[in-house]
């Protein structure tokens, strides 16, 4: 029988981390929980910085949570191949934000459509699946969002 932290990755699993991670991102949990999904040896490949380990992704964290709120993630596409302890995810989400611009009177809404490619694997020593490789590949603007300088 094998344990947990040996057990394969299976795709229903895989699907439900896709959502813990978009949730997880929407309401902005705390760093501590965050952190956790993300492997120590990780690259993540944003449109705007690309980031390696936890540490450099902790500081993309705390930066985006704090440009953007009201956000709102949806998974359009989701394309999901396991093998053994690891993970490919292909899929395309719809991604909305509010951003706000002191003294600007009013905030601005945006939103994007983003493909990604992510890997995973399972942490053997707690069992728990992390991100490895999370790039964007697109992000495409909707009407007239545009990214804040």
């Amino acid at each position: 029988m094998t344990t947990a932290s040996a057990a394969p990755i299976t795709k229903d699993e895989l699907e439900k981390f896709v959502t813990l991670w978009y949730h997880y991102l929407d309401v902005h949990v705390p760093l501590a929980e965050m952190i956790e999904l993300v492997a120590e040896k990780s690259e993540f490949r944003f449109p705007e910085v690309t980031s390696y380990g936890r540490k450099d992704f902790t500081d993309w964290y705390e930066r985006v949570t704090h440009q953007f709120f009201d956000e709102v993630h949806e998974t359009k596409e989701l394309h999901i191949d396991v093998h053994d302890d690891e993970g490919d995810v292909k899929l395309v989400t719809f991604w909305q934000a509010s951003t706000w611009n002191a003294p600007d009177a009013k905030s601005n809404r945006i939103a994007f459509y983003a493909g990604q490619t992510w890997k995973v694997k399972r942490n053997p020593e707690n069992g728990k699946i992390e991100v490895t490789l999370y790039a964007v590949d697109t992000f495409e603007p909707v009407g007239e969002s545009a990214l804040p300088s």
